[in-house]
């Protein structure tokens, strides 16, 4: 069982937020890496985040058990189709190349003593054999500068990359970084074993950072 949500006109903020991991998740899982991202064609594009964002409709609809009106389920398909355009434009700027490793990742942690379900939003491997971790996130407010501080208020990606992925056996985290999926300014805001490995995100050579 569980409990009502309060009710909204249309989409609150987390349902809105659940769409746009499910269409980046199909995208990636269709498209698979950076270098497949950059051979599409415009209009292959096009096609390819349609249909990311009509398969996450439509796994919304079957794991919230509400079916969406015709026309706000069209409004809503338009909306991530132009969110998804300029971030991937956005993530055409990257270098290194990149293969998307894993995305929606579960990984069970043992936190002090306490067992807790974690969500891996994507995991990259770098053409080196590195791994990057990313944290999507929908919203501009994002402090990563409180990872320095004794109590850090967003602890998600140094567990992920201090626990959860050398837990998996995966290969050496080169950086960690939230995405910020958002119309007017794309952007990661992280940090990295070394500057441009991903675009805007410092790296620990730089003394001041570190």
């Amino acid at each position: 069982a569980e409990a009502l949500r309060e009710a909204v006109e249309g989409l609150d903020a987390t349902a809105r937020g659940t769409l746009v991991h499910g269409a980046l998740e199909h995208f990636w899982g269709a498209v698979g890496s950076l270098e497949g991202l950059l051979a599409l064609d415009q209009s292959a594009l096009d096609t390819a985040i349609a249909g990311a964002v009509a398969a996450a409709l439509d796994a919304f609809e079957a794991t919230s058990h509400r079916q969406l009106p015709p026309r706000f389920r069209q409004l809503e398909a338009e909306r991530l189709k132009r969110l998804l355009a300029v971030w991937l434009d956005f993530e055409m700027t990257r270098f290194p190349g990149f293969t998307v490793a894993a995305c929606e990742r579960e990984a069970i942690l043992d936190l002090a003593g306490i067992r807790v379900r974690t969500v891996i939003d994507r995991i990259d491997r770098l053409d080196d054999g590195r791994y990057l971790i990313l944290d999507y996130k929908t919203g501009q407010n994002i402090d990563t500068r409180n990872w320095a501080e004794a109590r850090i208020t967003e602890p998600q990606l140094p567990i992920y990359a201090a626990i959860a992925v050398p837990q998996e056996g995966d290969g050496p985290v080169a950086g960690v970084a939230f995405a910020k999926v958002v119309a007017d300014a794309p952007a990661f805001a992280g940090i990295a074993d070394s500057k441009g490995l991903l675009p805007g995100v410092a790296g620990l050579d730089d003394d001041k950072r570190k």
